[in-house]
């Protein structure tokens, strides 16, 4: 069961007060019943030693009449039960008795314990020797037999009269000590009630109001000050938290329209990406279709010009024939290569890469001459590597007209852009390098060309996609790796898969 503080405080100030109060009053039993034996002792010793000087006299001389009438006159003391007078040699001169005559002899038995509480016929006696000695000679003995039964029984009952009043004063000192801590742990009681109904009842300010007058007082009135204070807080909290729930919800909402927006949005941008991507494409198609049209033109007008000088025979027409059929072979070999780069497709495969970065350069040549760009390649081992072609051809080309829109915007007289693959001994790696000499990037924009929606173009001309969807291939595509760093006059990418 559990006590409370109250009744544990009380019991312990009782407990400590009872074991004083019967520490003290053990202590005066004690004194008062010593004090008491030796009151009595001392008085017997006097009178012992009183009768002794008296009968001195007469014994030298023995006067045996005077030594019967101080013998008498002594025995008329209260306590004295019995007198026997010896001289030197041990020879009884005078017997006194009060009590019974066998007193006598038990007194002039020399094995009675002397100076000790004895017991004879229900009474308590105590029984003294004493030698009587004038200058130094023996002159004879006394011994006395003194009846303690009355002083016994006054003692005894000294001790219950004591017993009792310490008695009613342990149980005055219980209640009172009883009263003082009922008193001391009230207000503390009440205030733990209190404090307990301010724990259940959250929702609600509880009024403490201890009128105690002390620190109790002080304590419930800065709990009760606490007490407000801290629900007001709660009632605050409770209104903002509130409000964040509703907020919350306002917002999840909002998030989720947001989240839908940036969706569509970024549907929106990628096709607007790709279309931009293809009209690029087309444009390079255009530019490097010019050339093998030309060809083919060339190649008719040849052919009408040697009929009409009768020098077209069989032979003449059928190399004319090879030519425009490699010629077309080339220009439907470039349209494959198109589609192949435009199809949806997400089947990784194992591919030529240095076929793929052939096809792109033959693809963008025409279009950079056109623009007084020249392209050096530098391939020349077969490379086999794990990847979607079609989306690496974007890649590659992303980065190549990203160098041509540079050497165009910053009027570079004469563009260069160089393209290497090597394979690295020490990983089995293949590492394709782009350089260029269209001044660079800024410091402050390299390090956020490959983020999503970023482009140091107008935002009418460009997307921020292209280098992107590149970094966002050769890494989660390839599982490769792509860095930009500026070199002298130019930039340059590094591409390891």
């Amino acid at each position: 069961m559990k006590i409370s503080f109250k009744y544990k405080f009380i019991y312990s100030f009782v407990t400590i007060e009872l074991a004083f109060l019967t520490m003290i009053i053990l202590l005066n039993f004690h004194t008062l019943h010593n004090t008491e034996h030796k009151l009595l002792y001392e008085k017997i010793d006097a009178s012992t030693m009183l009768f002794g000087e008296l009968i001195k006299t007469p014994l030298m001389i023995y006067d045996l009449a005077t030594i019967d009438n101080e013998v008498k006159m002594f025995s008329s003391l209260k306590n004295v039960d019995t007198i026997i007078v010896q001289d030197k040699n041990d020879r009884v001169l005078s017997t006194f008795t009060k009590g019974h005559t066998d007193n006598i002899q038990t007194l002039l038995n020399n094995n009675i314990a002397l100076d000790k509480k004895i017991k004879i016929n229900g009474q308590i006696y105590i029984a003294k020797e004493f030698l009587l000695v004038e200058e130094g000679i023996h002159i004879g003995n006394m011994k006395i037999l003194f009846n303690i039964t009355e002083s016994k029984e006054v003692i005894i009952f000294n001790t219950k009269v004591t017993f009792l009043i310490a008695l009613f004063e342990i149980i005055v000192s219980l209640f009172v000590s009883f009263l003082i801590g009922y008193k001391l742990t009230d207000a503390l009681s009440r205030l733990t009630l209190v404090t307990k109904q301010i724990t259940e009842n959250e929702d609600r300010i509880v009024n403490i109001n201890i009128k105690s007058g002390d620190e109790v007082e002080t304590l419930s009135n800065s709990i009760q000050l606490m007490h407000e204070k801290i629900f007001v807080r709660n009632k605050k909290i409770a209104e903002t938290t509130q409000e964040l729930k509703e907020l919350n919800a306002n917002l999840e909402k909002r998030i989720s329209e947001e989240v839908q927006r940036n969706k569509e949005k970024d549907v929106l941008m990628m096709s607007k990406f790709r279309w931009v991507a293809m009209g690029e494409m087309l444009v390079n198609i255009s530019h490097y279709w010019r050339q093998p049209i030309a060809a083919i033109s060339a190649i008719a007008q040849d052919i009408i010009d040697a009929h009409k000088y009768n020098e077209l025979d069989s032979a003449y027409l059928r190399h004319s024939v090879d030519n425009v059929v490699m010629i077309t072979k080339d220009m439907s070999t470039m349209i494959d290569f198109f589609k192949d780069s435009y199809k949806f497709s997400d089947e990784v495969e194992d591919f030529n890469l240095s076929t793929t970065i052939r096809n792109c350069i033959k693809l963008i040549d025409a279009s950079l001459k056109s623009e007084n760009i020249v392209l050096h390649a530098d391939i020349h081992e077969e490379v086999i590597v794990r990847g979607i072609p079609g989306e690496f051809s974007q890649a590659l080309l992303n980065i190549l007209i990203n160098s041509k829109e540079a050497i165009v915007l910053n009027k570079i007289p004469s563009g260069i852009i160089n393209i290497s693959l090597d394979k690295l001994a020490y990983n089995c790696k293949s590492v394709l390098i782009i350089t260029d000499n269209g001044g660079g990037i800024l410091e402050e924009y390299i390090d956020k060309i490959f983020d999503p929606y970023f482009s140091t173009k107008n935002k009418t001309a460009g997307t921020g996609l292209g280098l992107y969807n590149t970094k966002v291939t050769i890494e989660n595509i390839m599982h490769g790796s792509i860095a930009v760093y500026n070199i002298e006059g130019g930039v340059a990418f590094r591409i390891e898969v």
